[in-house]
């Protein structure tokens, strides 16, 4: 049988195709192979895992902070979340536990890297530990740098990892780091109406703006003021969610504070029979608050309005 010139060629070109796509299946293959051995050989030393970095069981009911210079021990109660007995932010303590549930692995940190981050993580790293009724789900060193939003945990293997959270660029690090005053619930009364009793409100340098806030009849009043209702009603919603904007740790108070007299002084009496009180302060620039149950708070200048109100502010038909 004689073919003609064609077909040869066809035939030498269909030849060669298969050929080609044989060898791009092979190298295929090989490639996925030593990618499946290398993955192998990583996971098994300890290395690096993919995914997840933090695969909690439960959610934690107690999270231990253990920086440098303090301890910070996040504990859920009944009533909420608590920091050093007193109640925590509720924002801060679902960025806390959102970072544990999403974190995940980026890469091992670089060999050439790896001692000097190690050095950092034992130098200044946070260390964090996770409980349920008192069983650890997890134990990990942590230290970031937030001008490069890089983050790198240590657990039992001794490995730094780099860690981030998917879909997002943030400073993963940072809710390990915060102080102790960032975790307090900023609220400095936080009563409402089913358990407010009563108010008083205090101006050592006019007395005379004195004022006591009560229940008349079915309704709640100035005492001895014919009493604008919705003006009072709209102070004692601005008292109940007034927030600090931020709280001063003990080295930044000022000495004289002690020496200072009050711009007012407010406190709130609950059904309960707890007593929540505030003085507030003109220091400098800055008005400050200080309270018996927390720290003493920076208060900004639309809050320092709601907290000098004073008796005729309150007086009916006033203009």
């Amino acid at each position: 049988m004689v073919l003609c010139l064609d077909e040869e060629k066809k035939i030498y070109l269909t030849t060669r195709m298969y050929a080609v796509r044989i060898k791009i299946l092979l190298i295929t293959l090989l490639l996925l192979t030593s990618a499946s051995i290398l993955y192998l050989v990583v996971s098994s030393s300890g290395q690096f895992r993919p995914g997840p970095v933090f695969r909690l069981s439960e959610p934690p009911d107690s999270v231990i902070l253990y920086q440098k210079n303090d301890t910070i021990r996040l504990v859920k109660s009944s009533s909420g979340w608590k920091v050093h007995n007193k109640p925590a932010d509720p924002t801060r303590i679902t960025m806390l536990l959102a970072t544990l549930q999403q974190s995940a692995a980026r890469r091992s940190a670089a060999r050439s890297q790896s001692d000097s981050i190690n050095r950092v993580l034992d130098s200044a790293g946070v260390q964090v530990e996770a409980f349920t009724d008192d069983k650890r789900l997890l134990s990990f060193c942590v230290t970031g740098n937030e001008r490069n939003m890089k983050t790198f945990i240590r657990q039992d293997n001794g490995v730094p990892v780099e860690v981030i959270i998917p879909g997002y660029r943030v400073h993963v690090a940072a809710i390990f780091m915060l102080p102790a005053t960032e975790w307090l619930d900023r609220r400095l009364f936080n009563f409402n109406w089913r358990n407010f009793k009563s108010l008083t409100a205090e101006f050592p340098g006019s007395p005379e703006d004195n004022f006591e806030v009560s229940l008349n009849g079915r309704f709640f009043s100035v005492k001895g003021l014919p009493t604008d209702t919705a003006r009072l009603n709209n102070y004692l919603d601005e008292i109940s969610l007034l927030q600090a904007d931020a709280f001063l740790p003990a080295y930044e108070l000022p000495d004289s504070l002690a020496r200072e007299v009050p711009l007012s002084r407010i406190q709130v009496y609950t059904v309960s029979g707890d007593t929540l009180s505030l003085a507030v302060y003109q220091a400098g620039e800055r008005l400050l608050g200080v309270s018996g149950h927390l720290p003493i708070s920076v208060l900004s200048g639309s809050k320092a309005q709601v907290l000098t109100r004073r008796r005729n502010w309150f007086k009916e038909n006033q203009r």
